[in-house]
């Protein structure tokens, strides 16, 4: 796994040569295992390796001579694509980055509808003068690009397309209103910076001969085909047998750390790598498990929980007393400074939490994704119906009364919940700081957010395709992101356990995650697998003591959030901010976590632009 670096254009220049080296260099930070670049008539790529797994190489990579890739591809399912390979009559022993290639040559341009996993990459076709990029189903490898006249430049890294002379640094405020109205942009493509887009997950690009083509390769299907099995210990073995491949998958490394709580998913994915590292033969210490904690006279348990399972498990744990983590100093060096906005009490946390595993292994696993991919929505039925299958209900139903020995429920009552939950989120009165365009910002994504379908959907397992929260919580674990040598990966993303969660009927399955507790039985301590669904505990604490003043101030001294908001209703939000709800203070975590960015970015003299002799942020 690495950071790739990308250019193509009609006549590249003095300025597109030097600015290749220098976003290679400054992409170390995602991949400090070595840099390679190639450059050849109309194209270059750069490569910043992380090493995650043994044999890895250096890249760009060429096997003919014509064909190159440069790639952050981590691959599923290596034994179909080797048999369809072999079919194709192409010798396989292969990297990663190796079976792109080979996958190309046999299948031309629908070879992406036989790859699947975590990936970016940028593929230069020479005899065809075509660069193609392509990123992962699910958005789990980031990728940004930025077009320039006849140029297209592509990195992992987005810092690194700031250093050509030819992007503009210039904001995009409708990502940035999106940001302060619901932390996090609404749409895929969005970015902080106007110059700059994100590719789609799902979806290719393409340049050549200076025209730039964007096109969707996969999308999710409505819905799989319902399965039938006789027995419903079938369902959970079935399950537990992909989550192992999914587990498997992602241990690329001989050490590896997860992300720990007390619930169902991460202690499933925990269960998991603890049994795969075994088979291996790996050391006792190879898998480490990290936890936070708040403490019991918040409420919180999820640290008593975690150690219980970790030493179940026979795992090292390192707990953390999460509480005690405030949100970074206002004035201090910008070390923490991430890429983009974050929400403000956030940022220390997230980066604090990638620290700490990278100092063990090159990669993290957690639980992530569990949540939607196993979410049980009580009016499948109705859009069934509305999509006109009644005998996919009927059938359902049926093996629900065989299976489980219970009746169908038409679960009027949790519907009713959900509408009246739904209502109250448009009612909220937004916070008296935003000015009018983020209200209705607001106002738009909570409608989109929680309208009940049929056939609206995507609350379901569909959200991981098709929401973009899942591609920025993605980011919040990449080293382009981070900056620290550890990449997180996610198990419950993996394409082939999200098909099978499909095409099971919802009830009994998906109540209260029933596959993912029978599928632990046997691993997990019972009190954890009868353990309900909690609700996180959060820090309440949005403004440590002490802080208030120098948020005031960090406020103050950045007009340029007077394009967004109030100042001075901000201002007079702080005095009150921890006695708000919960929500009131999530608001006022995305204002302080962009005037905190804005403010240091301003200030920043961007070094890596002086070294390619272009500086051009302000001064403070």
């Amino acid at each position: 796994m690495s950071a790739i670096v990308a250019l193509a254009a009609g006549v590249p220049g003095p300025e597109d040569h030097a600015w290749l080296e220098h976003a290679a260099e400054h992409s170390r930070t995602a991949g400090p295992d070595g840099t390679r670049i190639w450059m050849d008539g109309l194209c270059g790529l750069a490569h910043a390796l992380l090493r995650t797994g043994a044999g890895e190489a250096g890249q760009p990579l060429t096997l003919d001579g014509r064909t190159w890739v440069s790639a952050d591809v981590r691959l599923d399912a290596h034994e179909d694509l080797s048999r369809a390979l072999r079919s194709a009559s192409i010798n396989m022993e292969s990297s990663d980055a190796e079976l792109v290639l080979r996958a190309y040559a046999a299948w031309g341009d629908r070879f992406l509808e036989h790859l699947t996993g975590d990936f970016a990459f940028a593929l230069w076709d020479a005899e065809r003068r075509t660069l193609l990029c392509a990123r992962d189903q699910l958005g789990v490898a980031p990728l940004h690009y930025a077009r320039t006249g006849n140029r297209l430049l592509v990195a992992s890294v987005i810092d690194a397309l700031l250093l050509h002379p030819a992007v503009s640094d210039g904001l995009d405020e409708a990502a940035l209103v999106d940001h302060l109205a619901t932390g996090q942009y609404r749409e895929h493509s969005a970015t902080a910076f106007a110059a700059i887009r994100q590719l789609p997950p799902g979806h290719a690009l393409t340049w050549s001969a200076g025209v730039m083509k964007l096109r969707r390769y996969w999308q999710l299907d409505p819905w799989e085909p319902l399965a039938r099995f006789r027995r419903p210990e079938e369902v959970s073995e079935r399950f537990r047998d992909l989550l192992d491949a999914a587990v498997d998958a992602r241990l690329t490394a001989d050490r590896a750390t997860v992300q720990l709580s007390g619930g169902m998913d991460s202690t499933s994915v925990a269960a998991s790598a603890a049994a795969t590292l075994r088979r291996r033969g790996a050391s006792a210490t190879a898998l480490r498990a990290f936890t936070g904690v708040l403490g019991a006279a918040r409420g919180d348990r999820e640290g008593e929980f975690s150690v219980l399972v970790a030493r179940e498990l026979g795992l090292p744990v390192d707990v953390v007393d999460a509480s005690a983590l405030s949100p970074v100093e206002v004035f201090a060096e910008p070390a923490l400074l991430t890429p983009e906005p974050t929400a403000y009490h956030a940022t220390t946390f997230a980066l604090d939490f990638a620290r700490l595993p990278a100092r063990h292994a090159p990669i993290a696993l957690s639980g992530h994704g569990a949540d939607t991919l196993l979410k049980f929505v009580p009016w499948y039925w109705i859009e069934w119906l509305g999509r006109g299958s009644p005998g996919r209900v009927v059938r359902a139903f049926a093996d629900q009364m065989r299976l489980s020995r219970s009746r169908p429920r038409p679960h009027a009552r949790s519907i009713a919940r959900a509408i009246v939950r739904s209502r109250g989120s448009w009612d909220a009165p937004a916070p008296p700081w935003l000015r009018p365009e983020v209200t209705a910002a607001r106002a738009r994504h909570d409608r989109v957010r929680h309208l009940i379908p049929p056939p609206a959907g995507a609350l379901d397992a569909r959200a991981l395709a098709s929401d973009p929260l899942w591609p920025a919580l993605f980011r919040l674990g990449d080293p382009s992101f981070t900056r620290q040598p550890v990449r997180f990966r996610y198990p419950f993303t993996d394409l082939r356990l999200v098909r099978f969660v499909r095409s099971l009927a919802p009830e009994p399955w998906l109540v209260d995650k029933r596959v993912l507790r029978d599928s632990a039985q046997g691993r997990l301590p019972e009190v954890i697998t009868r353990r309900p669904k909690t609700a996180l505990v959060s820090v309440p604490s949005i403004v440590p003591p002490g802080a208030h003043r120098d948020l005031h101030e960090l406020v103050r001294q950045c007009p340029e959030l007077d394009r967004f908001l109030d100042r001075s209703a901000l201002m007079d939000s702080l005095a009150s901010a921890n006695a708000d709800g919960a929500h009131r203070q999530r608001e006022l975590s995305w204002a302080l976590g962009l005037a905190y960015w804005l403010w240091h970015r301003r200030g920043i003299t961007a070094s890596a632009r002086c070294g390619a002799g272009h500086v051009r942020v302000g001064e403070r």
